[in-house]
């Protein structure tokens, strides 16, 4: 890069500065630099998510993304937070759940974990940006 450019498609000009006496052109529009903040709401992907454990002690942000996106696709959000583990174990829908994901890598164990977890993220109010489980 030369001495007088901030990147290669930004040049630099030296200012000058203006005398009260000279002649100021307002007539010259001055573009306002754009920016954009995107508060995301719900997240897109395994990446929109920090570190989370479903008790294998290994990052677990994929499995959780997809059940999370498997509830809310299929409108079982409060059911999900209401659910009362003490009416019995399975419900129908854990297999509408269960047959709703991506990707169904799961054993028994780590399916309820990842149940549960969810299920307490929905407790707390839903996904955040980088929604950790991490200090539970």
């Amino acid at each position: 890069m030369s001495g007088n450019m901030i990147s290669r498609e930004i040049p630099v000009v030296p200012a000058e500065p203006i005398s009260h006496d000279d002649y100021l052109d307002v007539s010259i529009p001055i573009a306002e630099p754009v920016i954009e903040i995107v508060i995301k709401t719900e997240p897109e992907s395994p990446n929109d998510w920090g570190y989370m454990n479903i008790g294998y002690g290994i990052d677990s942000r994929n499995e959780v993304h997809d059940m999370y996106m498997t509830i809310k696709r299929l409108g079982l959000e409060e059911w999900m937070k209401n659910y009362n583990t003490q009416e019995g174990r399975y419900h129908e829908n854990w297999n509408k759940i269960s047959d709703g994901l991506n990707n169904n890598n799961h054993s028994g164990a780590s399916y309820s974990a990842c149940m549960w977890v969810t299920r307490r993220i929905l407790k707390e109010g839903g996904w955040k940006p980088g929604y950790t489980n991490k200090d539970w």
